[in-house]
């Protein structure tokens, strides 16, 4: 009889755990959706997309920088009060309050977590990153903003001269959360793409070595700029080198940052983007490279292939 109950639960766990994936994956994607319908209920108060603030280390004037001691909130941040968190935008003095003197930087935003991913347990971390300069309680995002697919580090770099910056993919890049977009917001009418082409937010999942790195974006906190976004430069839950060599995840090395900088999930076989449309689709690990690059772009002109 004990042999007979250890083979059914045998076979019932992969059930359990099937039907559980599809649900935190249903929750995720409606996580998403709430945040397409907060960007959108933003430009229509705003009449443009939600911009980072960003200060470079170019420009240390704008914003006070690039570090938690400066004003570089994301545009996680501005959407806050159409997620139902006025009070914690409010409280938090966002956007002239420091990220590191907020109180709001340290709050957990629940639609900003996949509960497919450990973040949605861990939920806040003290985070000493290359844009923290000293430790920081830190609320986490599963989601970020796409950067575009223009990029200058690792193996999939795919840098474009006529971007500035060489198209260097944090400034200068060709998708709608560029970090120097608050220069020349974007308005809906302005993706010329077609707003159900064009990728607006994508997941991300909890990679610790990444958590406290030192390369340009580490990080997950959902207030500041560059922790805010990725790149659709390489494919989707990138886990090789072109060579088919694995990426080294325990590594904060450039080479290894470079590759997998990109947008990641824990759901089986592909991630999860909302468009700029509003609509949420699941983008399968095996889209080609062209056609994923193509939809992190707003006005390339590409011809999609195989879309998803």
């Amino acid at each position: 009889m004990i042999a007979i109950i250890a083979i059914l639960i045998g076979l019932l766990l992969p059930a359990v755990q099937k039907v559980r994936e599809a649900g935190a994956r249903a929750k995720c994607a409606n996580n998403l959706k709430q945040i397409g319908l907060a960007i959108h209920g933003y430009h229509d108060a705003n009449n443009k997309l939600p911009a980072s603030q960003y200060g470079d280390y170019s420009d240390p004037t704008a914003f006070g920088g690039p570090h938690f001691n400066s004003q570089s909130w994301s545009f996680l941040a501005f959407i806050l009060p159409y997620l139902e968190q006025q009070n914690v935008y409010t409280t938090g003095n966002i956007p002239t309050a420091t990220i590191a003197t907020s109180s709001a930087t340290g709050q957990a935003i629940p639609t900003y977590l996949c509960p497919s991913d450990q973040m949605s347990q861990l939920r806040t971390f003290s985070e000493l990153s290359r844009y923290s300069q000293v430790t920081t309680l830190v609320g986490l995002t599963n989601y970020k903003g796409v950067l575009g697919s223009n990029f200058n580090y690792g193996d999939y770099a795919n840098a474009n001269p006529a971007f500035l910056y060489n198209g260097d993919g944090f400034w200068g890049a060709n998708g709608l959360f560029s970090l120097d977009v608050w220069k020349a917001p974007i308005t809906i009418v302005a993706i010329t793409d077609g707003t159900s082409n064009t990728f607006m937010v994508g997941e991300d999942i909890w990679t610790p070595n990444y958590a406290n790195g030192q390369q340009p974006g580490n990080g997950f906190a959902w207030a500041h700029a560059v922790e805010a976004t990725l790149t659709c430069a390489m494919p989707p839950n990138n886990l090789t080198h072109p060579n088919g060599t694995p990426i080294d995840t325990t590594s904060t090395n450039a080479s290894e940052w470079g590759s997998y900088h990109g947008f990641k999930s824990k759901h089986i076989g592909g991630v999860q983007f909302v468009y700029a449309d509003g609509s949420v689709h699941f983008v399968s690990n095996a889209v080609p490279l062209s056609t994923y690059r193509a939809l992190a772009s707003y006005k390339g002109g590409e011809v999609l292939v195989d879309a998803p």
